[in-house]
């Protein structure tokens, strides 16, 4: 989900139907109701990751043409966002598929847009950094990192440029997370405690100058249900954080994304994980909350 921009509607693309088919749905938000839009030709991708490009005033969107990435590389496609309509472009180089662990984040400082890649290789995985000028994309060099210790989000921070989110895999017990800082061309650790180790998605509230990420202090177990979730902000030094209201705790799958009309960020559907691989999936929910830095209020059912 990302806004648009020109218009202040905000864009939402991809989901799952109740019988756990992908959609290729897109979806427009005007601060009152939700509005399909329908095209003959646009986007059918996986593992869609979309942001604005605030150098361009465009919203972007990747996806790979695979659904399954550990079989191999296969050529994602970049689509554009114009004039009310996607538009295909064919970029020169491009990143092949990915995994689930990447995602993609507006860098103003460098009038860039930065996609970090989780690139499956059997067991494990390396990373890769790519930025898009608005024709192509470009490697960025990234040093060796332990899988463990790297990042596992980009995020923009208060600061400008692009914040990296992981696990604090040094203390060992899952519980707590670690920030970096992108340097340009390698990820600089922040000494700033209380960063979550579970993230579900984030935000940047450019008004307030904050980044919000909703999760746990305490990391994903696998088949437990997700602990009770937290809002935490980050406001370039520290991070704080505030209680969800009961209706959020324990969501996943949903989308996050700065809304300019409504000056909040705005959360949309999601289902309750419950981390139980032998019980059926739960209902998905379809209701709209805003955070405008006073609380959650869900303004949609």
């Amino acid at each position: 989900m990302a806004e648009e921009g020109a218009s202040g509607r905000l864009i939402l693309y991809g989901g799952e139907s109740p019988e756990g088919a992908l959609l290729s749905d897109t979806w427009l938000w005007d601060g009152q109701t939700w509005s399909e839009h329908l095209q003959s030709k646009g986007p059918r991708i996986y593992w869609p990751m979309m942001t604005f490009d605030s150098a361009r005033r465009q919203v972007v969107l990747i996806g790979s043409t695979i659904y399954d990435p550990t079989r191999g590389p296969s050529p994602t496609e970049t689509w554009l966002w114009r004039s009310g309509s996607w538009q295909q472009v064919h970029p020169s180089t491009a990143p092949n598929s990915y995994g689930l662990d990447s995602s993609i984040a507006d860098d103003g400082s460098i009038s860039r847009v930065l996609l970090y890649a989780d690139i499956p290789r059997g067991y494990g995985a390396t990373h890769e950094m790519w930025s898009w000028d608005g024709q192509n994309w470009s490697s960025l060099p990234l040093p060796t990192i332990v899988y463990y210790a790297a990042p596992r989000w980009i995020a923009p921070g208060p600061n400008g440029g692009v914040l990296g989110l992981g696990k604090n895999w040094q203390t060992g017990d899952g519980k707590g997370g670690a920030v970096y800082e992108w340097t340009g061309h390698d990820w600089k650790a922040l000494n700033a405690t209380g960063m979550p180790a579970a993230v579900r998605a984030e935000g940047y509230d450019p008004v307030r100058h904050r980044l919000v990420v909703m999760g746990s202090l305490i990391g994903d177990v696998p088949d437990v249900a997700p602990p009770l979730d937290t809002t935490f902000t980050f406001d370039g030094r520290a991070w704080s954080a505030t209680p969800l209201p009961a209706e959020l705790r324990g969501r996943v799958n949903f989308a996050l994304a700065w809304y300019g009309g409504g000056c909040a960020l705005v959360l949309w559907g999601g289902m309750q994980g419950q981390g139980l691989t032998f019980l059926p999936p739960s209902a998905p929910y379809t209701e709209t909350w805003y955070e405008d830095g006073t609380g959650w209020v869900n303004v949609a059912r």
